[in-house]
C-alpha cells in the first residue's frame, strides 16, 4: 500500500487527501462491498509539485437541465420504476428533477472558485492527479433533492445550496469547514472514477476486489 493515504471521509484533507469512492459494487471471496474504499495505492506526484492550471464551469439553470437530460435520464427512469423511490423522491423525471437547480450567484462562483484553487494547493501530494481529467464542473441545487445531498451526475458534480453556503459564509466551525471541503474532494474522486474507469479497475485488483458481473445487484439496488 502507499503511504500517506486516508480516507477523505475521515483524514484531514490538507494533511492526508486520499482516495475514495464507490463506483461499482465489488466482490473479494464471500464479500460484496458498496462501501467507500479507504485506503489508496495510486502513484503519487513527486513532492511539491505545481499543480497545473484547471478549468472551474458552473452550469446555470439552462445548461444544468440540458445536462440532466443528457446524462441522468436512464438513471431517472430506472428509479421511477420503484414504488418506494416515488414515494421518498422528490422527483419523477427529468423535468421534476430539474425544477430543483438553481443559477449560481457571481459573488457564489467567484469565491468558490478561489477556494477551490487554495484546496487543491493545499492537498500537496494529490494535486496534480486532481486537476486531471475533465473540467471541475458544479450545478447548484435546493435541499430538498436526493435528500440535500451531493452527488454527481456524469463528470458534474451536485452540490445543495447549504453544502456552497458552509463553504463560503455560513460557519466559523473548522471541522464543519473541514467536511465541507472534504465533501468537494469525495465528489471529485468520483468524477476522476468515472473518467478513467481502467486505473481504478486496477487499483481495486491489488486489493483484491474483482467487479461483479453486469445487472444483478446493482439493478436490484435501484428497486429497494
Amino acid at each position: 500500500m502507499c503511504t500517506g493515504c486516508e480516507a477523505l471521509a475521515h483524514g484531514d484533507a490538507q494533511k492526508n487527501p486520499s482516495l475514495v469512492g464507490q463506483p461499482e459494487v465489488l466482490r473479494r471471496g464471500n464479500t460484496t462491498t458498496t462501501a467507500p474504499f479507504v485506503r489508496c495505492c495510486l502513484p503519487m506526484p513527486p513532492p511539491r509539485s505545481k499543480p497545473a492550471p484547471f478549468a472551474i464551469e458552473y452550469l446555470d439553470h439552462a445548461a444544468a437541465c440540458a445536462w440532466v437530460r443528457r446524462h441522468h435520464t436512464g438513471y431517472l427512469r430506472r428509479v421511477a420504476r420503484c414504488p418506494r423511490n416515488r414515494k421518498h423522491r422528490t422527483f419523477a423525471d427529468a423535468a421534476s428533477f430539474c425544477a430543483h437547480l438553481l443559477d449560481w450567484a457571481p459573488e457564489e462562483r467567484r469565491e468558490l472558485s478561489k477556494k477551490l484553487r487554495a484546496l487543491v494547493a493545499a492537498c500537496w501530494s494529490w494535486r496534480t492527479l486532481l486537476v486531471r481529467g475533465p473540467a471541475w464542473t458544479f450545478i447548484l441545487a435546493n435541499d430538498d433533492l436526493e435528500g440535500g445531498m451531493p452527488h454527481t451526475i456524469h463528470t458534474a458534480i451536485v452540490l445543495p445550496r447549504w453544502l456552497v453556503r458552509t463553504l463560503l459564509f455560513e460557519t466559523s466551525d473548522p471541522a464543519a469547514k473541514r467536511t465541507a471541503y472534504e465533501t468537494v474532494l469525495h465528489e471529485r474522486i468520483h468524477v476522476m472514477q468515472k473518467a478513467d474507469p481502467a486505473t481504478f479497475r486496477r487499483l481495486y485488483a491489488t486489493w483484491g476486489w474483482k467487479p461483479v458481473a453486469p445487472g444483478g445487484l446493482v439493478d436490484r439496488a435501484l428497486d429497494t
